[in-house]
């Protein structure tokens, strides 16, 4: 946080108090002001960056990021539609299927899934990697 020029404690930390009571994370907030021939004080300053930033979170679209990793499977054809249904099941996406002996995938799921996959696999004789 940066107070940039306005008086100790009336821009940044006010900027950043909005930030951290909506607990949002990964985000920069910029507030230009103007002068505009009246002097606002400590208590209006924080007042007015805590408002514009207030403002901005009110008109915001929030998304929330996941941790994703990358597993190499390798299957035969017969437990291919299992294991696309469990990957379904489990918020993964195949992003490179390969059919040649068997069926080779690259799939990319939520990195709390990643020992549950595994689990699954080596129940169903299925190789998975997380190295090509």
């Amino acid at each position: 946080m940066n107070d940039d020029g306005e008086p100790g404690g009336t821009a940044g930390k006010p900027i950043l108090n909005v930030i951290q009571h909506k607990k949002v994370g990964d985000v920069m907030v910029v507030v230009i002001r103007y002068f505009g021939g009246i002097k606002l004080g400590a208590g209006g300053l924080t007042r007015a960056y805590s408002k514009a930033t207030e403002t901005l979170f009110s008109i915001m679209h929030f998304e929330q990021q996941q941790i994703v990793t990358q597993i190499y499977l390798s299957c035969d054809f017969s437990q291919e539609q299992v294991v696309r249904y469990w990957l379904s099941k489990h918020g993964a996406q195949i992003d490179e299927p390969i059919y040649a002996e068997g069926v080779k995938m690259v799939v990319t799921l939520p990195e709390t899934e990643t020992t549950n996959l595994v689990s699954f696999c080596n129940a169903n004789g299925i190789i998975c990697s997380t190295k090509k």
